[in-house]
């Protein structure tokens, strides 16, 4: 399974400056919300069938990454670009530091399903709070 979420995560990155021609820069930066909701419906209904779900979260995580980073790029002035490309490439990877135990913790204590509603949570406040923020520097 993880395999098969690297392929469509990578095909996402592959597709997304396609995708953003296609579709504008404002529809294509809302998708990573849809990660959210995967998240909370995973957490809200056992079925099977949902598993290519998960497959859609590698490919809109795809599509986001490569889009940040040229929006950064774009947004931040060649001076600090390097150490702002460092920290947000760091707060990712500390996020997932610090989320895999939580979400470790949940799954142990409560159930998947509620951990799944947990993170499909804190997705929709990150990516929100991220769009609200680049909305307000007319970035989209």
């Amino acid at each position: 399974l993880f395999a098969v979420f690297g392929l469509c995560s990578g095909y996402g990155s592959k597709k997304a400056h396609s995708l953003e021609s296609r579709l504008g820069r404002g529809t294509v930066l809302s998708l990573p919300l849809s990660i959210s909701f995967v998240f909370i419906l995973l957490g809200q209904i056992k079925a099977v069938y949902l598993i290519p779900l998960i497959f859609l979260n590698g490919f809109l995580l795809g599509i986001s990454g490569p889009l940040l980073v040229g929006y950064l790029n774009q947004l931040v002035e060649s001076e600090i670009r390097a150490t702002a490309l460092s920290v947000m490439n760091m707060t990712g990877s500390l996020s997932f530091v610090i989320l895999s135990p939580i979400f470790g913790r949940l799954v142990d204590g409560y159930s998947l399903s509620y951990a799944h509603t947990a993170l499909g949570i804190f997705f929709l406040t990150g990516s929100s709070t991220s769009l609200i923020l680049l909305h307000r520097q007319k970035a989209i």
